[in-house]
């Protein structure tokens, strides 16, 4: 076995891995990229300075000719960042078609001849036709691609080219470390009707995961024989999963074993590590550009953290987390840390590259199942990107994702019916299958990273059928998008003249009247009385730590009679509705779908219903701004013929076209203590930010993380017309 002491540190070389036997990780993104080269699709990878870009290019580059589905696509890979490569498009393309030639040779296969033309582009055009000719077709992948931002030799003219030759079966990956709009402004502002990078998809690539971060520990060390097994968590700790962070702190724990200094105690340990972290000039440089990456407001977050002392601000918390700055409660890596800490950070200073406030984005995407055509909007504070592409065929059959629905309410295996039977499926039949929603989606996730901003989805619907459409179980293969974004419908064709609860909420001036009824029928449900309790304290004082004026009528199932609720409904003064009962959704006859009361108090008389029509003629005219309908069940009775009463899509609807702005209801009863969680959750939130969709973002996600088997955070549905 080869003693550590005679060889030298495997961990010292910090460049791009071009030796497949130490390529660790990224199976997910290689794929990725694979299967979007197969099929002619263009690429851009995104990610911070050393987080393996180039390293995953050069290995796709150097894999994919072992692979006889690529035998007649052949592919190049770019350092674009060279000087013989940047000096301009003519020794751009030049590059190109001397390596495909270099391939073919190799292959036993003829070259291509060159043509020279005084038009560059035209000379190219030229080669990839020929190319198709014989059977072939070509696919680049371009290193380093924002070394052309801003080059006055690569404008517009040579992007708009790229982007027309996929006419000719052409594509391209791309490497840059920030979105293509920050890179390029030049082609926004240019008022494109399609800009080059409207064909592209998006693929963040991050630190590895903990499974790929243990691999490249355990078996990079393997090769040297050196025993960093035994330290896995010391330098994950350490270093988090960045795989440059792992890379230096395993070269430290090389240099102690080296020097017989690995074994010693914990104690003597970290006190050596701290003398090589201290002398590391990669290190600080990485951590300085891990440390500029962030925003003004991420950097106070990161401050806070660093110091021990929690961060409440949960839009802040959800982006380091997906940047991968965040593990656990606490920074991703004590290297990082430390780092933080030594900044002295004055919160007055701003980034350069950095905006001021938040940046809120909205992707409205408009369903019109009659006609089968789908269109999208982007919307920002900042500037608007609108494509109407009422020519897109959008095929979507409503009925069968709504039995999909259904058969998930009645099913134990909850999470595979919403994920791989319906999330999936109905993802690919919308981002994936049109590619005007897919590429803006895309631009919008790259406009908000490194912001404090949120990207907000809405489902406008023309149709009813389309309301019981499950959008909420949208999974984009790593997370439910209803987990990333506020997700919300709008039912087209309905006008509601007035305004919204949180515009009334921001005047400060008029007294909020709310009404809570509780109702627990046949089953019984004896949550509803606990959580219609903790709301008539929990509102009251939310409102006041606000500065606002408030009246609360509660009724209790001992009060909320039919007659009762009916009279109190009548009285058309309130501005928000939380009722907690059964409910129950006839999708052939909307109108006929209700809410159910006791006839006479204290639980006597017959159960009565309110039905939708019922409902929304008591609704119509009121001041009624937002309603909120919570169905649950006592944890232990989940029978399946109960699990399909707690739909409230047809009184959702009711109250919406009687010109309710906004109401939220679930599409199946959950467990009592969920229904109180998530209640008590969107109403701490909504009034901390007054935004309906946040506040139900920030609610999803906490219940999602007590326990992702409760069905809650999956179950409610937000219809909202004030958006």
């Amino acid at each position: 076995m080869n003693s550590a002491k005679s060889l030298s540190n495997p961990y010292t070389y910090r460049g791009m891995i071009t030796d497949r036997a130490n390529f660790y990780g990224r199976q997910g993104v290689i794929q990725y990229i694979r299967s979007s080269l197969l099929k002619k699709q263009c690429c851009a990878l995104i990610g911070e300075t050393k987080i393996g870009k180039s390293s995953i290019l050069y290995h796709i580059w150097k894999t994919v000719g072992e692979d006889e589905a690529f035998r007649n696509l052949l592919v190049v890979y770019l350092d674009v960042s060279d000087t013989s490569v940047s000096s301009g498009p003519a020794r751009f393309f030049r590059t190109v078609k001397d390596e495909v030639n270099r391939q073919l040779v190799r292959s036993s296969r003829p070259a291509i001849p060159i043509r020279e033309t005084e038009d560059v582009y035209d000379n190219f055009r030229i080669f990839l036709l020929d190319l198709r000719d014989k059977g072939m077709t070509l696919s680049l992948l371009l290193d380093e691609f924002d070394t052309l931002a801003g080059s006055d030799k690569f404008g517009i003219e040579f992007r708009q080219f790229l982007r027309a030759q996929m006419l000719h079966e052409f594509s391209y990956v791309t490497a840059t470390r920030a979105d293509f709009e920050s890179l390029f402004p030049e082609d926004v502002k240019a008022g494109l009707t399609s800009p080059w990078f409207n064909t592209f998809l998006m693929y963040r690539i991050g630190a590895f995961s903990i499974e790929e971060a243990r691999e490249f520990i355990i078996q990079s060390s393997e090769k040297v024989a050196i025993p960093l097994r035994d330290y896995e968590q010391e330098i994950i700790a350490l270093a988090g999963t960045h795989p440059l962070l792992l890379q230096i702190t395993c070269g430290f724990y090389f240099e102690l074993y080296s020097k017989g200094q690995l074994d010693t105690n914990a104690e003597k340990r970290t006190e050596k590590l701290k003398s090589l972290i201290a002398k590391d000039a990669d290190l600080k440089f990485q951590l300085k550009l891990i440390w500029e990456s962030l925003n003004e407001h991420e950097r106070k977050a990161a401050l806070r953290l660093a110091h021990g002392e929690p961060v409440r601000e949960a839009r802040i918390l959800s982006l380091l987390i997906e940047k991968g700055y965040i593990r656990g409660e606490n920074l991703f890596s004590k290297l990082f840390a430390g780092y933080v800490l030594s900044q002295n950070y004055d919160s007055s200073m701003r980034p350069p590259h950095s905006g001021d406030g938040r940046t809120k984005m909205e992707l409205a995407v408009s369903c019109n199942l009659k006609r089968n055509l789908l269109s999208v909007t982007l919307n920002s504070e900042k500037s608007l990107l609108q494509t109407d592409d009422s020519s897109e065929p959008f095929d979507l059959v409503a009925e069968a994702y709504a039995r999909r629905a259904t058969e998930a309410a009645v099913s134990d295996d909850w999470r595979f019916h919403i994920k791989d039977i319906g999330g999936r499926g109905l993802y690919q039949d919308l981002f994936q299958k049109h590619r005007v929603l897919s590429n803006l989606y895309s631009q919008a996730l790259g406009r908000i990273q490194g912001e404090e901003g949120n990207l907000s989805l809405v489902f406008k619907l023309a149709q009813r059928e389309a309301l019981r459409i499950p959008f909420e179980f949208l999974f984009d293969g790593q997370e439910y998008l209803v987990l990333k974004h506020p997700v919300s419908r709008f039912i087209s064709g309905v006008s509601v003249p007035k305004s919204s609860l949180p515009e009334l909420l921001s005047q400060r001036r008029e007294r909020v009247n709310i009404l809570l009824i509780a109702s627990n029928t046949e089953p019984p449900i004896p949550g509803v009385d606990d959580e219609v309790r903790e709301l008539n304290t929990l509102l009251p004082e939310l409102l006041s730590e606000k500065g606002i004026e408030c009246e609360v009528v509660c009724l209790p199932t001992e009060e909320a009679t039919y007659e009762r609720v009916r009279k109190e409904l009548g009285r058309r003064r309130y501005h928000l509705l939380h009722y907690a009962g059964h409910g129950d959704h006839n999708p052939k006859m909307a109108e006929e779908s209700a809410i159910y009361l006791w006839e006479k108090k204290r639980r006597q008389g017959d159960i009565k219903p309110i039905t939708a029509a019922s409902l929304g003629t008591l609704l119509r005219g009121s001041e009624l701004r937002f309603a909120y309908f919570s169905c649950c069940l006592a944890s232990e009775i989940a029978e399946s013929e109960q699990l399909l009463s707690g739909d409230f899509l047809g009184i959702a609807e009711a109250a919406i076209l009687a010109g309710v702005p906004a109401v939220l209801g679930y599409r199946w009863p959950v467990s009592d203590k969920g229904a109180r969680m998530m209640a008590a959750t969107f109403y701490k939130s909504f009034l901390e930010c007054e935004n309906l969709g946040e506040a139900l973002l920030e609610a999803r996600r906490e219940l999602a993380s007590e326990d992702k088997n409760d069905r809650t955070w999956m179950s409610p549905v937000l219809i909202n017309q004030k958006s």
